[in-house]
């Protein structure tokens, strides 16, 4: 069965139980009319009643159904392979759902302590504070340029339980489908999403949407349920479609001043990475003059640098390779 015959039955059943049933009696008339000595009319409208003629006529169209008589006023189908639809019900049947066991209680969420490392900003951290408490699901996208505080949000909103982490560009739809399954996150921090495969998109949008997602395994497609929120950030929201930017609510961040660059320099460097204040406030001045007011760039400045002369040295280094 291919997948758009997978897509359609999977629809088909969400939508309604009783959909099974009535595909159910229409094969038994099937094989019970092949087998004996009548020959085959094929099935009627009727006998898939409930299921809109509409979607009969796509059955057809994705190789579910054959036309078996066609005449300007009356049409009759067969199906195509009776026991590949039976195996594909019984599937769906047995292992109908793949559900979340972790709790979900958002309102429960601590966010007391987030975004203390932050300058600025008190406005939008009220309103991300409540996206996580919120009783229903609303999805953040950061936008902005490099070096404003967008990926720091993220670096925060990593602190909180249940939260997991994809960089775009890294990210792949087996990767994803994986982490959501295995990881079951409450909330998905998604950084440089516009770097993202096109394809890992049709996990997102309905996760996003819905708070699920369908997998397809050995001709049985899974729906899979995770209540989970979505943290995004990115450069260039245009290379976003309308369909995710729509799901999304979005705030552009402007670019840190050099004052707020390095008070936030120096709160990360002193209290994450215990640099001292005085090494905190070069590297904040010499990372904003020199490598663009970018935040990670600083940390990694720190991480390589023990004192004074060897940020300038660093420095020194830097630009002449990046000319």
């Amino acid at each position: 069965m291919n997948k758009n015959a997978i897509a359609l039955l999977t629809k088909l059943f969400e939508k309604d139980d009783e959909n099974i049933d009535i595909m159910l009696k229409a094969i038994e008339k099937q094989k019970a009319s092949i087998s004996s000595w009548h020959s085959f009319e094929g099935l009627e409208w009727s006998d898939f009643a409930g299921i809109s003629p509409g979607t009969v006529s796509t059955m057809s169209a994705v190789g579910i159904l054959n036309i078996q008589y066609r005449s300007n006023k009356y049409k009759s189908y067969r199906f195509v392979n009776t026991d590949e639809v039976e195996q594909f019900i019984n599937n769906y049947k047995k292992y109908k759902f793949v559900k979340s066991t972790r709790p979900t209680d958002y309102q429960n969420f601590n966010t007391s302590t987030l975004f203390e490392d932050i300058v600025g900003f008190d406005d939008l951290k009220v309103w991300i504070n409540r996206s996580l408490t919120s009783a229903h699901r609303v999805n953040i996208l950061l936008t902005g340029p490099p070096g404003c505080a967008k990926t720091l949000f993220l670096m925060e909103l990593s602190k909180m339980s249940g939260a997991e982490w994809i960089t775009g560009g890294s990210s792949t739809k087996v990767g994803i489908e994986e982490l959501l399954i295995n990881k079951q996150p409450r909330i998905l921090l998604i950084d440089e999403i516009d770097k993202m495969d096109s394809k890992d998109f049709s996990i997102l949008l309905p996760l996003m949407e819905e708070g699920r997602f369908t997998v397809t395994k050995h001709h049985r497609i899974d729906t899979v349920h995770i209540d989970c929120r979505v943290f995004a950030s990115c450069n260039n929201k245009n290379k976003l479609t309308k369909e995710l930017l729509s799901r999304f609510m979005e705030f552009n961040i402007p670019k840190y001043s050099k004052e707020e660059y390095v008070n936030v320099c120096i709160n990360i460097l002193t209290k994450r990475y215990n640099v001292d204040k005085g090494l905190a406030i070069k590297i904040a001045d010499t990372t904003y003059d020199n490598m663009g007011g970018d935040i990670r760039r600083a940390i990694n400045v720190a991480n390589l640098c023990k004192n004074e002369t060897e940020v300038d040295s660093l420095i020194e280094t830097w630009k002449k390779y990046n000319k």
